[in-house]
């Protein structure tokens, strides 16, 4: 998606979820955003690609829910079937909501945001809502990803295998086995993640290292509370199974 174009997804109020899969193989077929994604009424918004994916200094998110980006191999709908990128076949109709992320590749594909060209966050989801990245590195380079009073998450991982999701209607997140091999997640160059909010919300990061440099910084679930800025939630989840998942937590702030 070029620098300033709109994809818009025109939706009914019936509509919980939109479920948008890349189905080509290789580097060609990496999306590379650098516009608008948006919805006409609050449903959730899936994006399905194995071979990576990019938001450009251009994207941004005008949508009504939740946003979840993968590069799963598939989306399963509990005992309906599975929704999948590198196997297309006409998918049924879907009448319950995503329960699974299903990767079956040794090296999933990586997602990168990188610095936007205004001021103010790259991805954001509204109020309440869960922004959610899953795949192989995460990286995110002077970008920033806002869910005021809802939840960000980031799962980064290198084994195939199935991540659980989580949906109430409202917000998402994730249950990745633990035995499930992370790869690394890094914020660098001022990036950042803000959920404060009058509520509070959460930030969820998974994976092998993370790190937290140059600038860069981590609003985790903080509410103004008599006059001070107070901590509500924040989880990090560091190293290999078997190993401390505190330890790779590495920062210059």
């Amino acid at each position: 998606m070029p620098n300033e174009d709109f994809a818009g997804f025109i939706t009914t109020p019936a509509i919980q979820n939109v479920i948008v899969r890349v189905t080509g193989v290789g580097s060609p077929f990496i999306s590379n955003i650098n516009g608008t994604i948006a919805t006409s009424n609050p449903a959730n918004f899936f994006l399905l690609n194995p071979n990576g994916i990019v938001f450009g200094p251009g994207a941004t998110l005008n949508i009504g829910g939740s946003f979840l980006a993968t590069t799963a191999n598939a989306i399963q709908f509990g005992n309906q079937g599975f929704y999948s990128a590198t196997n297309p076949e006409a998918p049924p109709l879907l009448t319950v909501n995503p329960s699974a992320l299903w990767f079956n590749q040794a090296a999933s594909g990586a997602i990168a945001v990188q610095s936007a060209t205004s001021p103010g966050p790259n991805l954001q989801v509204p109020n309440g809502r869960s922004l959610v990245l899953v795949g192989g590195d995460i990286s995110v380079n002077g970008g920033r990803l806002s869910a005021p009073g809802g939840q960000v998450e980031l799962l980064s991982i290198t084994d195939p295998g199935t991540v659980a999701l989580n949906n109430d209607g409202t917000s998402l997140s994730l249950n990745a086995p633990v035995d499930m091999a992370r790869s690394d997640i890094r914020f660098e160059n001022g990036a950042g993640v803000d959920v404060r909010a009058d509520g509070g919300g959460s930030i969820t990061l998974d994976g092998r290292n993370i790190e937290v440099l140059g600038g860069s910084f981590l609003f985790a679930g903080i509410a103004l509370v008599w006059g001070r800025w107070a901590v509500k939630r924040g989880i990090l989840r560091s190293g290999q199974p078997g190993q401390s998942r505190s330890a790779a937590v590495r920062s210059n702030l």
